[in-house]
C-alpha cells in the first residue's frame, strides 16, 4: 500500500513538472489531492522512483536468496539485495530533504526507510550467516582431503606389505611345498624329505590363504 501511495505521489510530482497539454488536468487534480499546492524540487520524484525500482530489485534477490540450495549463492543473493536496498534507502532519504514535502508524504518515505533498513540488515544479516556456513562446507571439504592425504600413505603401505606377503607365499609354494608333496608321492621305496606329519606340521593349510589374499590385494 505504502508502495503504492508513493508511486500516486510520483505521478503527482510529474504531472506538477509537466507541461500544457491533455495530461495538464490529470496532473492539476493529482496536485490537488497529493500537493496541496506545494511547489517540490524537481528531482525529488526520481529520488522516489528511483527508490522504489531499487527497493523492487532488492526484494527480488531477497526472495532468491530465501530459496537458495547453496551457502555461497544465498551469500551472493543477500548481499545483492542488501546493496540495492540501501541505495534505495539513500534515493528515499534524498526526497526527505525536499522542504517542500508536507508532514503525511514524509511519513511515508520515513516509514519505508525505516522498513527497507531493518530489510538490508536482515540481508546483511544473513549474507554474514551463509557466508560462514560456506566457510564451514569449506573447512569440512579441506578436512575431508587432508584425513584422505593422510590416510593414503598407510593405505598404499599396507597394500605394499600384503602385495609382499602374497610374493613371499607363492615363492614357498613355488619353492619348497609343490617339490616336496611331489616327493612324498613317489615310490614307496623313495625316501622321503619328510614325513606326511611333519609336511603338514610344517606348512598347514598356506595353499588356501593364497586366493585370500589376492583378493585383499586385488
Amino acid at each position: 500500500l505504502q508502495s503504492s501511495q508513493l508511486l500516486t505521489l510520483v505521478a503527482a510530482m510529474s504531472g506538477q513538472h509537466s507541461g500544457a497539454g491533455g495530461n495538464a488536468g490529470a496532473g492539476s487534480a493529482a496536485k490537488g489531492e497529493w500537493t496541496g499546492g506545494r511547489e517540490y524540487q524537481f528531482d525529488t520524484a526520481q529520488h522516489i522512483e528511483a527508490g522504489l525500482r531499487n527497493i523492487e530489485i532488492g526484494k527480488g534477490f531477497r526472495a532468491e536468496a530465501l530459496d537458495a540450495r547453496s551457502a555461497s549463492e544465498m551469500a551472493r543473493l543477500a548481499t545483492l539485495s542488501k546493496a540495492k536496498l540501501v541505495e534505495a534507502v539513500g534515493h528515499l532519504m534524498a526526497a526527505l530533504t525536499d522542504p517542500g514535502l508536507p508532514e503525511s508524504h514524509q511519513k511515508l518515505l520515513r516509514d519505508e526507510v525505516i522498513r527497507y533498513l531493518d530489510i538490508g540488515e536482515e540481508m546483511y544479516d544473513l549474507a554474514k550467516s551463509a557466508a560462514g556456513d560456506e566457510a564451514n562446507e569449506a573447512q569440512v571439504e579441506y578436512d575431508k582431503t587432508e584425513a584422505y592425504m593422510k590416510r593414503t600413505p598407510v593405505i598404499d603401505e599396507i597394500l605394499a606389505t600384503e602385495r609382499g606377503y602374497l610374493k613371499n607365499l607363492e615363492t614357498l609354494i613355488q619353492v619348497y611345498v609343490q617339490p616336496l608333496r611331489e616327493d612324498r608321492q613317489r615310490s614307496f621305496f623313495h625316501t622321503k624329505v619328510l614325513s606326511e606329519a611333519h609336511f603338514k606340521q610344517m606348512f598347514g593349510s598356506v595353499e588356501q590363504l593364497v586366493p585370500l589374499h589376492k583378493m585383499f590385494t586385488a
